[in-house]
């Protein structure tokens, strides 16, 4: 099973070769063109409640990261826990322990939670800088700043 995200750089040379290859394709993603998709039913700045279809299971999930990224991420996941056979309750279930790593959008409260700070300092990207800046949004109103340093990739 290839599982695509849709709208990755790319995607019709993978469509294009897994086609070939007789197996089977799910194209992933928010686009209710998609065989594999995700809806935010709720979001905030801890994180989101979660809408999934799959070919053969549709369910919710909760995943403690916050942003439309973390959710695709999450989806994309459970699509390859399904292609592989696992138990798709526990899949979903087993999201809601995930914790993003240093520096993935971990928020914290700091002068005596006057200022939410925003940590997306692993790596720079385009995406990743859109996906930052989107999260931002989760934020409590207010004043936002934002500090963006090189991006090597």
């Amino acid at each position: 099973t290839g599982i695509i995200p849709a709208g990755i750089t790319g995607e019709d040379y993978f469509v294009l070769n897994a086609a070939g290859s007789g197996a089977r394709l799910w194209r992933a993603g928010y686009d209710a063109t998609c065989i594999v998709t995700v809806e935010v039913t709720r979001h905030d700045a801890q994180g989101s409640d979660l809408d999934i279809r799959l070919p053969g299971w549709h369910g919710q999930a909760r995943i403690n990261a916050p942003g439309r990224h973390m959710a695709a991420n999450a989806m994309l996941a459970l699509a390859a826990a399904d292609a592989c056979g696992a138990d798709m309750t526990r899949a979903a279930d087993g999201l809601a322990t995930f914790r993003p790593g240093t520096g993935r959008g971990a928020i914290t409260h700091v002068m005596h939670d006057s200022v939410a700070l925003l940590d997306e300092s692993y790596n720079a990207s385009p995406a990743s800088v859109r996906a930052a800046l989107d999260l931002l949004g989760l934020v409590a109103a207010g004043r936002r700043v934002v500090v963006l340093g090189d991006m090597l990739e």
